[in-house]
């Protein structure tokens, strides 16, 4: 089913594990790769970057806090406030593939990481977006050639 060497599809799961917006662009530009395996190895690659960042951004916060003096707000800082307070767990998750995989997914470990649903909901953005980015890819791709 999947038109793939082993070592090809490992790289494009590790890079769309990282990057979920341009994976999907660039397989489809290519021409080799199938639609139903672009999907197949984007949605992995989300899905496995979202589990590691996930747990492993809980165990880099948890490490990061001590007994510090807390920072003065920052721009970024005030953003990233502002936009979990007023969008929550799924508007900080959906912006997974404009930001990154492991920046949304760090940002929902740290401020909805003790929810049950931020783990699920992580993963449907993920395989989500998959599918967004390469049905996109693939129409416009198939208009051109």
């Amino acid at each position: 089913m999947l038109d793939i060497g082993l070592i090809q599809a490992i790289t494009l799961i590790l890079l769309s594990g990282v990057k979920i917006l341009f994976t999907p662009i660039g397989m489809i530009a290519s021409g080799q790769y199938s639609f139903w395996t672009t999907i197949i190895i984007t949605s992995a690659g989300g899905v496995l970057g979202t589990v590691v960042f996930f747990f492993l951004g809980k165990r880099i916060i948890k490490a990061l806090k001590s007994n510090k003096p807390k920072k003065k707000f920052t721009k970024q800082n005030r953003w990233i406030v502002r936009t979990k307070n007023r969008f929550g767990l799924i508007g900080i998750a959906a912006t997974m593939g404009i930001v990154s995989v492991p920046l949304a997914t760090i940002l929902v470990a740290k401020y909805f990481g003790h929810e049950k649903k931020a783990l699920p909901v992580l993963v449907f953005t993920a395989i989500s977006w998959s599918f967004a980015v390469t049905t996109i890819s693939y129409m416009i791709y198939r208009v051109f050639i």
